[in-house]
């Protein structure tokens, strides 16, 4: 998975005291530690409108410490990708709680909405409620978890 093995093994130690800590039911994540988070997103990014936003936004999201990318659908894999300068200063451990966090709640969402393919789930009427909610809600659980356990 990652090619250090140190980082590896606090790296599973977050994700396994997340699922502790909110009793969520583990789904397969890829987590990707990366140069450019640009150009590593717009190659995992499979739609077309999100593409066109990943371009529009490109200085952006080379600030970022992170991001993630959702499948096309439920059953597929997400990324998470973490830029590797988080990895010094130890940032990567809330940008991974905040981008698992994003991705459980779009897999609520997206169950809520009974939507079946992730591109269609912003034309749901309480799309713009629940980005906000999510981002409120994955900011919040990264700075607790921060503030617990470091």
């Amino acid at each position: 998975m990652y090619k250090d093995k140190e980082l590896e093994e606090i790296i599973l130690l977050v994700i396994n005291i997340f699922y502790e800590e909110t009793k969520i039911k583990p789904i397969e994540i890829e987590i990707e530690f990366v140069n450019d988070l640009y150009q590593r997103k717009l190659e995992l990014s499979t739609n077309p409108k999100e593409i066109n936003e990943i371009k529009a936004g490109k200085s952006f999201i080379q600030g970022l410490n992170g991001t993630m990318i959702l499948p096309s659908k439920t059953g597929d894999i997400p990324y998470i990708l973490i830029s590797t300068t988080t990895i010094n200063n130890d940032l990567y451990i809330g940008t991974i709680i905040h981008e698992l966090t994003h991705i459980y709640d779009f897999y609520d969402f997206i169950k809520y909405i009974n939507y079946a393919y992730f591109k269609d789930i912003e034309k749901h009427k309480d799309f713009p409620l629940f980005y906000q909610w999510t981002e409120y809600h994955a900011r919040r659980t990264g700075i607790t978890f921060i503030e617990k356990y470091t």
